[in-house]
């Protein structure tokens, strides 16, 4: 089964997204596993999702939503609705984690 949802459409490798251009001062993000793509309907953080690689997350499908340090309180408001999700702070300029980003589980 391929990964679909209709609010992600620009495709890039591997990758879903839902936005076109990568919002600036993306500070964190938070790492989640899927099977149930209707969690993502409405999306209001720029997000990409995929298939999952990493063993850690027990789905299918992985996704990263990304937000400003600004929003991070809605953004692990938001990320509750997925049985497994972890918060990942220190980011690099071009928000991917780094060797001493911090990662803690929120659910």
């Amino acid at each position: 089964m391929s990964l679909s949802h209709p609010d992600f459409r620009v495709r890039n490798e591997e990758w879903l997204f839902n936005w076109r251009k990568t919002p600036e001062d993306l500070d964190c993000k938070i790492r989640f596993g899927f099977a149930n793509t209707a969690l993502l309907d409405d999306c209001p953080f720029y997000a990409k999702i995929g298939k999952n690689l990493d063993p850690i997350i027990p789905q299918p499908y992985i996704g990263f939503a990304y937000a400003p340090k600004s929003q991070i309180l809605k953004l692990v408001s938001w990320a509750r609705r997925f049985d497994r999700a972890d918060l990942i702070v220190e980011l690099d300029r071009n928000a991917a984690s780094q060797h001493h980003s911090k990662v803690q589980k929120i659910v």
